[in-house]
């Protein structure tokens, strides 16, 4: 399965927002409004980063699906598609906030084969494709081996409507070297896939934008995900030795 097309395509949309995105947040949001969770909001800059994400693969792939954070899902006739999110890290956004990112990922009958995170700020791009690996991004062969959580670096994203603690990692987080709730999960997975975070904690929920690429890149990149709390569907992605550690095998 050969995904360059796909991945040229997905860079050139990622990239394709990042001018009219640094504008905006540049000049200050004007107006924002609330989704169904007060604290998670949606700016015109969402909105229409998001169409000409869309725009731009459609006009090349007719036929595949699309996930879009904003406009929901469109289904397509191929078994292809296309996860987007224009704005991860709307909060941060919207508060003049230097720490958000677009992020796109295809998937073929469900599983992620193609993620592409961009942060427009920093201009950092990171490509993970599933039939080659790691394309591009700064550092992201570099992912640290970091085995004790003493020496790790805590990426701990919470959802709006569920800030307590995962139970089962709350005391090994304590003991970390820092924690941080970035507010915007994809660069959270590229960091850690770059070696400038060692530990991500998040919700495998029904929003698959926020954290399917992001896992591909992690995996690519040499690292593994496990479910830490099953009744929360709460994983922790790091390197194998951290993971072990955090959410052990348990023996049969």
């Amino acid at each position: 399965m050969d995904l360059e097309l796909e991945a040229a395509a997905a860079t050139e949309a990622a990239v394709m927002v990042g001018p009219m995105l640094r504008r905006c947040f540049e000049n200050g949001v004007v107006e924002t409004r609330s989704k169904a969770v007060r604290q998670d909001v949606v700016t015109q800059a969402d909105l229409d980063a998001e169409q000409a994400i869309i725009g731009h693969l459609r006009s090349k792939w007719p036929e595949d699906g699309f996930l879009g954070e904003e406009s929901g899902s469109s289904d397509g006739t191929s078994a292809r598609v296309w996860c987007v999110d224009p704005l991860d890290g709307t909060a941060n956004f919207a508060a003049g906030y230097p720490r958000w990112a677009v992020a796109i990922a295809l998937l073929i009958r469900g599983e992620a084969v193609l993620a592409v995170t961009f942060d427009p700020l920093r201009e950092e791009i990171f490509v993970a494709r599933e039939d080659v690996g790691l394309t591009s991004g700064p550092g992201l062969s570099n992912m640290r081996a970091v085995a004790r959580i003493e020496d790790a670096l805590v990426a701990d994203n919470r959802p709006y409507d569920h800030r307590e603690p995962a139970q089962p990692l709350e005391m090994e987080f304590r003991r970390s070297r820092g924690r941080r709730e970035s507010g915007s999960m994809a660069l959270d997975f590229a960091w850690l896939a770059a070696g400038r975070l060692d530990v991500v904690s998040y919700e495998r929920s029904e929003r698959l934008w926020d954290y399917i690429g992001g896992e591909l890149l992690v995996a690519q990149a040499g690292g593994e995900i496990r479910i830490a709390d099953p009744a929360r569907d709460i994983a922790v992605a790091a390197s194998p030795e951290l993971v072990e550690y955090l959410c052990p095998t348990k023996d049969e």
